[in-house]
């Protein structure tokens, strides 16, 4: 039942040889990897309101200018991520950037800084959209909490369905809320200019977010709004980081996509940046800047409800950026060590299944901890993915300087300028949005340092610990000799050979003669090494099983050898399964280990249930403890 389950909530597995199958076109990766930074149109003008009104309504004339000036600024970095694309056609974004330019630390703080970003965009998107759809209907607002962490774990399904099924489920809304943006702009300027465009009238009984003239109208209350304002410019890195998921030729597509994001981006925020000020807009607790443009604009009618619907939709599904982005990012940094390696392997639906589940979970604690508030969550947004523009934009003025092509005078100094304005905003947010949260970003830090070095110095030294010397290789006594009467059969599932499985193998001879190991080859390349080690150690090549899976999977052929060595020879009963397990010196690092054999006796245990009622199967661990 455990595998018909799985199949009935996240499909069948797909073939890896169908991988490019899953790559996706630029109609499909606009709103799967944009919909964060157009969602934030929802927001982020807002946001800059929530400020500035603590200096009174007339301070909300600044907001024309910050708005231009931000537009600006994401002018300028989406150019530079162009670049970016353009000198790193692989994608991996600001991590590879400064890993190949500035060397592994900075590469870490620019992969710590887009992690806690990307943890952030589920948060803060999720909960955005639940407050606009509370805007329109009020009875649910007692329930933020649970309606946000019910939109996660949707988002989340739909991601394990893989990169295909999410595209096409996510595209339609992304583009229902351009559209009804839009409209809205469109018929905002065009009442503004037949004179029909009337300010919002606001009565005693409003819930204003805040009281007037509780702070003066100070440069550093301009760029504490300018600061909350630049949470419009989060996600528009993600298409860098996946340049992977486009159809070939993946970077042009890539660097096309980013154009028309960025044209779109600038377009959408700043028509409702001028609505907002035109129609004399102050922030609500109860009701979103956008919601009230839509009641001034549309009235009550089908429009104003189809803006909200809209906009509660692409908050929630810009969140999805993030499991886009996050995955791949986790998945690059681990195969360089420096996070537990399962994140660096697809799932059977082609998804980087691990890293979307941890995603996961990071943001629904987050959701929990903050009462899903998108104000106290704000602060926190902004400062990461500022630095990761920095250090990113920084490593291209070094590519441009070592490269010195055609046209790398002006390339130098559009990156130049980008790390200039970048780097003013990070100091800025920290700043000016310090004691509001910023500081928390100051402290996760170095946390998120410590262990990538953590995670690198466990691996690296159980490596060295587990490894095989040439004389252990080529052993000239081989476990098999003894025939042992009535001997059950035996099966050692392995991935290659280290002390570790040595140990087990050298238990499964001493229990039988029948034994078997079986190691699943899912195109990586492991295969011929395995054999040659295999052959090294002085065992017979029939004791040695390697299938190819199609599939990206390694259980379910495991579990399906079992099932045939099982109905070889029934007087001996059910294969003995004997596996190898690392057993760490500190419990955090069994998390790094041991995923595999904890998956395959959960998976034995179901089978046991379901096929196997009335029979025994010993299921063996031989634990090799490391230092």
């Amino acid at each position: 039942m455990q595998f018909s389950w799985r199949r009935l909530l996240l499909g069948d597995p797909i073939p890896r040889k169908n991988l490019d199958e899953q790559a996706i076109s630029k109609v499909k990766a606009l709103p799967i990897l944009s919909s964060d930074a157009l969602s934030s149109v929802a927001y982020a003008t807002g946001e800059i309101l929530t400020v500035l009104v603590l200096a009174g309504t007339t301070a909300l004339s600044k907001m024309p200018h910050i708005a231009i000036l931000i537009s600006l600024l994401i002018l300028i970095v989406a150019v530079s991520y162009r670049q970016a694309i353009h000198a790193y056609p692989k994608g991996g974004g600001a991590y590879t950037v400064a890993r190949e330019n500035f060397g592994v630390k900075m590469s870490l703080i620019a992969a710590g800084s887009l992690m806690i970003d990307y943890v952030l965009t589920v948060a803060v998107s999720v909960t955005a959209g639940v407050f606009s759809i509370t805007s329109a209907f009020p009875i649910l607002a007692s329930h933020v909490v649970a309606l946000s962490v019910i939109a996660v774990i949707i988002i989340t399904w739909m991601n394990l369905r893989g990169v295909q099924e999410s595209a096409t489920a996510f595209m339609a809304p992304t583009y229902l809320f351009v559209a009804f943006t839009l409209l809205m702009i469109g018929v905002g300027i065009f009442r503004y200019f037949t004179h029909s465009f009337h300010p919002v009238q606001y009565t005693p009984t409003s819930d204003f977010f805040s009281y007037e003239g509780t702070a003066p109208l100070t440069t550093l209350l301009i760029l504490r709004a300018f600061s909350s304002g630049c949470s419009a410019m989060t996600g528009i890195e993600a298409i860098s980081n996946s340049v992977s998921v486009f159809q070939k030729p993946a970077a042009e597509n890539a660097e096309k996509t980013l154009l028309y994001l960025a044209m779109l981006l600038i377009t959408l925020f700043l028509g409702v940046s001028f609505l907002a000020f035109g129609l004399h807009i102050v922030p609500l607790n109860d009701q979103s800047v956008l919601s009230q443009m839509g009641h001034a604009i549309f009235g009550n009618g089908f429009l104003y409800y189809g803006l909200q619907v809209s906009t509660c939709l692409i908050l929630l599904l810009a969140a999805n950026t993030s499991f886009t982005g996050f995955p791949r990012l986790a998945s690059l940094i681990s195969r360089d060590g420096y996070l537990p390696r399962p994140l660096q392997a697809l799932g059977d639906r082609l998804a980087f299944s691990n890293g979307i589940m941890i995603l996961a979970l990071l943001a629904i604690i987050l959701i929990v901890l903050f009462d899903a508030n998108t104000h106290k969550l704000i602060p926190l947004y902004s400062v990461g993915v500022f630095l990761a523009f920095t250090i990113c934009q920084a490593g291209l003025i070094k590519v441009w300087w070592r490269r010195r092509k055609k046209g790398w005078i002006f390339k130098l100094s559009i990156n130049t300028f980008g790390a200039i304005a970048t780097g003013i905003a990070v100091l800025v947010i920290l700043d000016s949005k310090f004691t509001e949260g910023a500081w928390l970003f100051i402290v996760a830090m170095p946390i998120i340092m410590l262990m990538f070095y953590k995670i690198y110095q466990h691996y690296q030294t159980s490596d060295r610990e587990m490894k095989v010397s040439y004389a252990e290789l080529t052993r000239e006594d081989e476990m098999a000799t003894v025939v042992k009467p009535n001997a059950p059969k035996v099966v050692v599932p392995l991935s290659k050979i280290h002390k570790g499985t040595l140990a087990a193998l050298e238990f499964a001879f001493s229990l039988s003669d029948d034994v078997t190991a079986i190691s699943i080859d899912i195109g990586e390349g492991d295969a011929a090494k395995l054999r040659k080690a295999w052959e090294n150690c002085g065992f017979s090549d029939e004791q040695l099983v390697i299938l190819k899976s199609p599939y990206l999977s390694v259980i379910e052929p495991l579990i399906t050898r079992i099932r045939r060595i099982d109905l070889t020879n029934p007087e001996a009963g059910l294969a003995i399964v004997v596996m190898p397990k690392a057993l760490p010196a500190k419990w955090w690092q069994n998390l790094l280990h041991n995923h595999h054999t904890f998956m395959l006796r959960h998976a034995l245990y179901e089978l046991g249930r379901t096929e196997y009622k009335g029979q025994a199967r010993i299921i063996v661990e031989v634990p090799y403890q490391l230092h």
